[in-house]
């Protein structure tokens, strides 16, 4: 199963709890768009609004598909997001 990390501020805008499921979209680094259902197994927050308001951290391999690129090297790829129901959607 897929998991990640969500930011408190992420937790309170999509209202889930650990073991909740989100769907992220992204678009690629080609231009493309990807999907991935990933599991939350848990929430953290750092203090700094700007993190805690709109990280996720996921496992790199599971960044690397989104993002349709193994030069993805960092876990944190972005933390702008838009909010619809259970989905988070990236956009640049």
């Amino acid at each position: 199963t897929k998991h990640a990390i969500l930011s408190t501020g992420l937790k309170e805008k999509l209202n889930i709890k650990t073991g909740s499921e989100v769907t992220v979209v992204s678009p690629t680094l080609i231009g493309g768009i990807n999907a991935m259902d990933l599991n939350v197994t848990g929430i953290f927050s750092t203090g700094f609004s700007d993190v805690d308001n709109g990280t996720i951290y996921l496992p790199l391999p599971d960044a690397q598909k989104i993002l349709d690129s193994n030069l993805v090297d960092k876990q944190n790829i972005g933390n702008k997001f838009r909010f619809t129901g259970q989905r988070l959607e990236r956009f640049s």
